[in-house]
């Protein structure tokens, strides 16, 4: 808060989160596991009707936890231009740290949130 940092909540309705991200355009998210499963479930219910763009996120998802896994963290790579992108910016386009408590955070997810978000974990 010293440097203009600002603090925001979210409206405490969960289906909301997203709408809430957009408006505040958060740097850092603060949110426990089950918030971040939720948004992938998200993710893959919007796509679940058509089987090529399941397997396009799928893809994106296994290249770029390539970049990740070796802490690189661009938002400028052909799958960022083609999907995370799009989600990103439905979570404000900002986030540049996300932090989970409350409750272990299995490897899949974790690696999952890291890819879409494209910031540590």
């Amino acid at each position: 808060l010293n440097a203009r940092g600002r603090i925001g909540f979210y409206s405490g309705d969960i289906t909301k989160l997203q709408a809430d991200c957009f408006t505040l355009q958060p740097t850092v998210l603060i949110a426990v596991p089950r918030v971040f499963a939720r948004i992938r479930q998200g993710i893959f219910e919007q796509v679940a009707s058509s089987r090529f763009k399941t397997s396009l996120i799928k893809t994106a998802v296994r290249r770029k936890l390539k970049l990740v896994d070796k802490q690189i963290y661009h938002h400028n790579t052909m799958w960022d231009q083609l999907v995370f992108s799009k989600i990103r910016k439905r979570f404000g386009g900002r986030i540049r740290l996300i932090v989970t408590a409350g409750a272990p955070i299995s490897a899949e997810l974790l690696q999952f949130t890291r890819a879409v978000f494209s910031c540590p974990v």
